[in-house]
Order: C-alpha cells, then sequence, then structure tokens
C-alpha cells in the first residue's frame, strides 16, 4: 500500500493510525453469539499484545536512564525505575489471571515510567519507551474496554 500511495511520512502515518484502529476496533458482521466470541478474542489478542509491548518498555527505559546514568537521573529517578520493576513483577502475577489485571498494570506502568523520564528530562530512548507504555497502556485500555460489554453476555449464558 506505500508503494502505491507513496512512501512520505504522512501516508505511513495515516496507514499506521489506520492499522491500530482497526487493530483495536475491529468490526464483525457475523451471527450474533459468534461476534460475542470474536469481540473477546479480539479484546484478549489485544490485551496481551499491549502487555508485552508495555513489559519491553521497561527494560529500555531503566537502561536508557540508568546505564550509564543520564545527569539528571536522581535518586527519585531511580526510585521510579525500580517502581516500574515491581509493577511489571506484580503484573506478571496478575497477568496470569485476567486481561483486566493486565490493563490495570499497565496503566500504574505508563505513569510511573513516564515520571521518571520526565524528572531525568534527558535521554531520546527513555522518551520513545515511556512513549511505548503509555500507547500500549491506552490500547490496553481500549481494547478492555470493549471487551467488558461481550464478557458480560458469556457470562450470563
Amino acid at each position: 500500500m506505500v508503494e502505491e500511495t507513496g512512501a512520505g511520512p504522512r501516508a505511513v502515518w495515516d496507514l499506521a493510525v489506520g492499522a491500530a484502529a482497526a487493530w483495536l476496533r475491529p468490526t464483525f458482521t457475523s451471527a450474533p453469539g459468534e461476534r460475542v466470541r470474536l469481540r473477546l478474542q479480539a479484546g484478549l489478542s489485544a490485551t496481551w499484545v499491549a502487555w508485552r509491548v508495555g513489559m519491553l518498555a521497561v527494560p529500555v527505559v531503566a537502561r536508557a536512564l540508568l546505564d550509564p546514568p543520564v545527569p539528571g537521573a536522581t535518586g527519585t529517578v531511580r526510585t521510579l525505575v525500580r517502581c516500574a520493576w515491581l509493577v511489571l513483577l506484580a503484573g506478571g502475577v496478575l497477568a496470569a489471571g485476567s486481561a483486566i489485571g493486565v490493563t490495570a498494570t499497565l496503566s500504574p506502568l505508563a505513569v510511573v515510567q513516564t515520571a521518571a523520564v520526565l524528572l531525568a528530562g534527558d535521554g531520546l530512548v527513555a522518551v520513545g519507551g515511556a512513549t511505548i507504555a503509555v500507547l500500549a497502556a491506552g490500547g490496553a485500555l481500549v481494547s478492555t474496554r470493549r471487551m467488558i460489554p461481550a464478557l458480560r453476555m458469556t457470562l450470563r449464558h
């Protein structure tokens, strides 16, 4: 598609946004029962992908801020990076139980990572890692929100 439309930044951005929207908000046209099953499957898949992406952001930010330490890597930044590792560990335990646990973990993980990067005030790689964590948390939130009605319907039957 990029070759047909031109490989400019605008075309690539539009394709990426369109693909993300289609992935996070798929349309199902089958029978009602099948749509519920497909919604649950899509929601769980999107949440697990978001978890994996968000999980990768933790070592990226930690390394970018602390190895070697950037000038702004104060004690608070080091504590926030340690907290991100602890949130990731707790999230692993919650993730074993549910997609909602994954979403509940990715959101504070994104906040902690972003706070560490903002306080350190340096490091393009760290900013990229925190951005990935925020995007993963957002994707998980959207996916889980759209999956909950289908989950309720399934539990009623």
